[in-house]
């Protein structure tokens, strides 16, 4: 698949074309739009870019397994 690269000015100012003018979004400064793109850019690659980590973790006296900080879903689950 081809990759395209296309610079976040440019989706901005495409965005920036198509506001009316009592657009919620027109009142807003350029850095903020810039920043609203790049948490989408983030979001998106994570989303789409997901990559699984394999963790052996101790299990407590109780039972229970203590998860890390960037936690986001399980996949798989097992003990060893």
């Amino acid at each position: 698949m081809a990759q395209h690269k296309i610079k976040i000015s440019q989706v901005i100012n495409d965005f920036q074309i198509t506001m009316d003018g009592d657009d919620y979004a027109s009142n807003v400064s350029d850095i903020a739009l810039r920043n609203f793109a790049l948490r989408g850019v983030r979001e998106i690659g994570f989303d789409l870019g997901k990559k699984i980590k394999s963790l052996k973790l101790p299990i407590t006296s109780n039972n229970t397994v203590p998860l890390p900080n960037d936690f986001v879903d399980i996949s798989k689950l097992g003990i060893v």
